[in-house]
């Protein structure tokens, strides 16, 4: 049977060897097992903390806008109460509406100047523009436009971030129905607030170096992102009556609203209700996204998004760090591992060497008083051996004793035999001491029988 080289052979290994890797199993595997649950509770507790970062960014910002459009919303109200608006869009004819002119000209220039809208403007019954801030929308009818059939309804309407065909500014109309004193709706107070202030309340929010804002509103279309190539383009093909409605209204002032194609990401914030989080691929880059809807209307979401890789950054650190402490830790293991063992072993070793030597008849009595001796199983070997020792000596001394006397008595036998030939006698006693040879010292038969 052919045998394993002494290296694949555990039981032929040195003591030290098997102390050790008994001694750093013992330690590293229940440190291992440790590390490894620590590891996954932590870079779960890092997951949550992360989605819960971006949520919070996300209820943040979405707040700051809700009460940016509650305040334009309640300015549009106040604008339609006043009292020289409602005579002015309650007056029958061009005379009536001319004496209220200048104090409706006034008010509205005072919004202009006090916030950030790009323009003021009163439309009539018929949706026709009959006071503006800008005098080049003087006359426009805005019948068709969603804003003015809401308002008329008798409601207070917020737009959607809506693109200016010609300027292609982004822009949220706030319109307020004028009532009169019976309760008549006799017009629309609009406000065109600048959509760029949203935009600059998104960019403020510190998402990481990665990290962006994005602005979804009610059908999944993007009104706000960082990247202006992502901008009006709906996260998943818009449904047939929505796209008409966009169509209908122009909302964005494009013919047609492209699709990127995000389907996680529109199931997850199309809708919803709740702040929470989801992770997309966009552009072959996995990303995390923690969202958070308005709570009163434009229906939009906000979303706090960044790349993956970013998430796991810290992941990766925390790894490298558990790595690092458990090579540390493994190198003081082995370390100590081998003072203990070679502690335990070189007793073993110095006590081998004694035996040889006492087994060779080449054991110096004083060696065995330079054994290391204690109070642990080692010492209590030691001094075992020690014991044992000085009994085999003194025994091996009585027998060399006894072998020499029955040697000589040998020779005298033996010399009295040659004279008289008779040597029966003395062939027993030597057989006799041959087997007492035999019998006890082993290791020097040769010896004895060369004498």
């Amino acid at each position: 049977m052919m045998r394993l080289p002494k290296f694949l052979y555990p039981p032929a290994w040195p003591l030290v060897v098997k102390i050790c890797l008994m001694l750093l199993t013992v330690t590293m595997v229940p440190l291992s097992l440790t590390t490894f649950y620590n590891l996954n509770q932590s870079l779960t507790v890092l997951k949550k903390n992360e989605y819960r970062r971006l949520e919070m960014l996300a209820a943040s910002t979405a707040n700051r806008l809700n009460e940016l459009i509650q305040g334009m919303e309640l300015v549009s109200v106040q604008l339609s109460t006043r009292s020289e608006v409602v005579s002015f869009l309650a007056a029958e004819t061009p005379e009536g509406r001319d004496s209220q002119k200048t104090a409706v000209q006034a008010t509205l220039r005072n919004i202009q100047d006090n916030f950030p809208v790009r323009s003021v403007f009163l439309l009539d019954r018929n949706g026709i523009n009959r006071a503006t801030s800008l005098s080049r929308n003087l006359g426009e009818n805005n019948s068709f436009r969603g804003f003015f059939k809401e308002a008329m309804r008798g409601k207070v309407y917020v737009s959607s971030m809506l693109l200016d065909a010609r300027s292609r500014q982004p822009n949220i109309f706030f319109a307020a129905p004028v009532k009169d004193d019976g309760g008549n709706v006799v017009g629309v107070a609009v406000l065109v607030f600048k959509g760029e202030r949203v935009w600059e309340i998104l960019d403020e929010v510190q998402a990481g170096s990665d990290g962006f804002t994005v602005l979804i509103d009610r059908v999944g279309v993007v009104i706000a992102h960082p990247n202006k190539a992502f901008l009006y383009h709906s996260l998943i093909p818009l449904s047939a009556d929505d796209l008409r409605q966009v169509q209908r209204d122009n909302d964005f002032g494009i013919a047609q609203v492209d699709s990127l194609n995000l389907p996680n990401l529109a199931k997850a914030v199309i809708g919803t209700k709740q702040v929470g989080h989801t992770e997309y691929i966009s552009s072959n880059v996995w990303k995390i996204l923690g969202y958070a809807p308005l709570k009163r209307e434009p229906e939009w979401v906000v979303g706090v998004a960044y790349e993956k890789p970013q998430l796991q950054a810290p992941i990766y650190q925390l790894v490298r760090h558990n790595i690092l402490t458990g090579v540390v830790i493994g190198g003081i293991t082995l370390a100590v591992s081998l003072l203990l063992a070679r502690g335990i072993v070189r007793p073993i070793h110095r006590l081998t060497k004694v035996a040889q030597d006492l087994k060779q008849d080449r054991l110096n009595p004083q060696e065995l008083q330079k054994l290391p001796r204690g109070e642990d199983d080692v010492g209590q070997l030691v001094e075992v051996f020690i014991s044992m020792a000085e009994d085999v000596r003194v025994r091996e001394h009585g027998l060399k004793q006894q072998v020499n006397e029955l040697h000589n008595q040998i020779e005298v036998v033996r010399q009295e035999s040659s004279s008289t030939g008779d040597l029966a006698y003395f062939r027993h006693l030597r057989q006799k001491v041959q087997a007492l040879r035999r019998a006890h010292l082993p290791g020097r038969s040769s010896e004895g029988t060369r004498g």
